[in-house]
């Protein structure tokens, strides 16, 4: 006849060695950071070429709705990648929704901090001499890098 029992548990990567019945376990769940972005796409249409322009683009929306945080917030920073000729790294701003115009500014500009279960609208436009990228298509891929934001 033998004893069988575990009293030795891993929580949250630290072992916990002669685990008790009675012994009170404190730890921390993870963030759950839900995040839905929309358009999936974002199209300007037909861009003069060799022009100073001025093109708004459709809003996007980053709702957090579902998510539950330590610190009540998710943090949001939009950067491009695979930007070939750097049109829409030098030409695509972004500002918040409710700022003034004023405040449009190209990638990366910096960390948004949206209540969880909130929203949050950017609104786009493409501004500047499009001259240098020479005609045709131009394409981008935008990189949501989503975090929770850390307690206070």
């Amino acid at each position: 006849e033998s004893e069988a029992y575990i009293d030795n548990i891993i929580l949250n990567n630290v072992l916990i060695e002669d685990f008790e019945a009675t012994q009170q376990v404190i730890g921390s769940v993870g963030d759950n950071v839900v995040v839905d972005i929309s358009p999936k796409t974002l199209d300007f249409g037909t861009i003069p070429y060799s022009y100073d322009v001025t093109k708004s683009g459709s809003d996007v929306v980053v709702d957090t709705s579902g998510s539950d945080t330590e610190s009540g917030f998710v943090d949001v920073e939009v950067t491009i990648n695979s930007d070939i000729t750097g049109f829409f790294t030098q030409l695509l701003q972004f500002k918040e929704s409710g700022d003034p115009d004023t405040s449009f500014a190209v990638l990366p500009f910096g960390i948004i901090e949206i209540p969880e279960s909130g929203s949050a609208t950017l609104n786009t436009r493409l501004k500047g001499n499009t001259a240098s990228f020479g005609a045709g298509p131009k394409s981008a891929t935008l990189l949501y890098t989503i975090t929770a934001m850390p307690p206070a």
